[in-house]
């Protein structure tokens, strides 16, 4: 994989919105249209939760849950789709969004977006925890990550969508987690 390189490409993509999603509806919703293991990633009002939906339920580190109350903005994705929501007016709204490689109808700027870390420790529990001296720290559902200043990084791989006015100017319209990878390959 090439580091901090962007790449243009044309894909399928297919977007399904989800407004007024009530805290017990989440994982339903979730259950139904996420059905492999996938990441997720929670903003909690308090804190930020990195880790896997499976069989059905969340895994975080120290098996930490989620009150979907405290979601500010939730992203639950594998390398085909992602179901991103966020906190508005008092109720999650969100969508669905689904690419694939048959169709070639929709721009997209593929990107790797640096994680803070540059010293790492991996956990008992599978996780990784890396950090930086300015002090932030994130665990990551991976055991033994090596990353370091040399060039051992870690990135989560973004599609950035891309949509044109009558003018002809271009403009980003979604930006979706795909899956995190080091600096050589995705991570699973």
């Amino acid at each position: 994989m090439n580091t901090n390189k962007l790449e243009f490409k044309k894909i399928g993509s297919a977007m399904e919105p989800y407004n007024n999603i009530k805290s017990g509806e989440l994982m339903t919703i979730l259950n139904a249209k996420i059905t492999e293991t996938a990441f997720a990633v929670v903003f909690l009002d308090d804190r930020v939760l990195i880790g896997t939906l499976e069989n059905n339920n969340f895994h975080f580190f120290d098996n930490q849950t989620v009150e979907p109350k405290y979601i500010q903005r939730i992203r639950v994705f594998d390398m085909n789709r992602e179901f991103h929501a966020w906190r508005s007016r008092g109720c999650l709204k969100g969508r669905l969004r689904i690419d694939n490689d048959k169709d070639d109808d929709v721009d997209v700027v593929v990107a790797k977006q640096v994680l803070f870390g540059t010293k790492d420790k991996a956990r008992s529990d599978g996780f990784t925890e890396i950090w930086e001296d300015r002090g932030t720290r994130l665990i990551l559902p991976f055991s033994n990550l090596t990353v370091d200043k040399q060039g051992n990084r870690i990135f989560i791989l973004t599609h950035n969508y891309i949509d044109y006015n009558t003018a002809g100017q271009a403009t980003y319209t979604d930006c979706r987690f795909v899956s995190f990878a080091d600096s050589k390959k995705k991570l699973k």
